[in-house]
């Protein structure tokens, strides 16, 4: 039951967030107190999904392929953490070369981090999979369903920072990173809901479905970035929703991995 709490959390709290936005800020007079209610919600799911990575590392020796996934995931959130403080209560900009440095850095050091930890996972969870053919039918399709709509989604992105780029503005670099890293984590997709799937009725199911669900997300946040136009939903651009869904949910996979494998350590003490 806890396992099902967990995995609604990030949609309760995405639904008491869009009431709040248009019943509590509905006036467009409190278009500002809105919009640092937002920002709080975002720093509150990067501490989540910190907080939940370094939960499922803890559970882990060094060395295991789960605990390099979740380390580098954690690694990857606390770097995006990092940025946006800095970006919020010291620099304020992005104007001299070295903030525009220090934020390039980060965003390629992060993202590059990211797509080698779900990478590291998806292998691990695959290893512990029952009865999931690699190249079944089944996993064929959705594959290729799941990689045609990831290309749809940033495919365009990837083309428009790469015509910046040879164009000679290499401020581009960071999102090109972010847009490529997008694309792969979204063919992980594939893989890791199968191994959801395959282990079904097992609490071993859980981190797998919830670490779909956060890249899922995320694929709907790119989609409504370069599609919704800045669409709004109550006051609050969807996009933003998909990343606070995003990050929670990552932040539950890790803590639904820490309690997955304490509770097999309880039953073989």
């Amino acid at each position: 039951m806890r396992y099902r709490w967990l995995a609604s959390f990030p949609i309760l709290l995405a639904i008491a967030t869009l009431a709040i936005a248009s019943t509590v800020f509905a006036d467009p007079a409190s278009a500002d107190a809105l919009g640092r209610f937002t920002l709080g919600l975002r720093f509150f799911a990067r501490f989540v999904a910190v907080l939940g990575c370094f939960a499922a590392m803890s559970v882990f020796e060094r060395g295991e392929g789960t605990y390099r996934g979740w380390a580098l995931l954690a690694f990857s959130s606390t770097l995006t953490l990092v940025r946006d403080l800095l970006y919020r209560l010291v620099f304020h900009s992005q104007e001299t070369p070295m903030e525009q440095g220090m934020n390039a850095t980060l965003v390629v050091v992060s993202n590059l981090a990211q797509i080698v930890a779900v990478f590291l996972l998806a292998r691990a969870w695959r290893a512990a999979a029952i009865g999931l053919a690699a190249g079944s039918a089944r996993t064929r399709i959705v594959t290729i369903a799941i990689g045609i709509l990831a290309l749809v989604v940033v495919g365009p992105a990837i083309l428009g920072h790469t015509k910046t780029m040879a164009g000679g503005d290499f401020s581009a670099l960071p999102e090109l990173v972010a847009s490529i890293v997008d694309l792969l984590s979204f063919f992980l997709i594939s893989p890791i809901l199968l191994t959801a799937l395959s282990l079904r009725g097992s609490s071993f199911s859980w981190p797998c479905a919830l670490l779909a669900a956060c890249l899922a997300s995320w694929l709907f946040y790119d989609a409504a970035d370069v599609y919704g136009q800045g669409a709004t939903w109550a006051g609050v651009k969807v996009s933003e929703i998909f990343r606070h869904l995003a990050l929670n949910f990552l932040g539950a996979a890790g803590l639904a991995q820490a309690w997955v494998v304490r509770g097999v350590r309880r039953v073989m003490a």
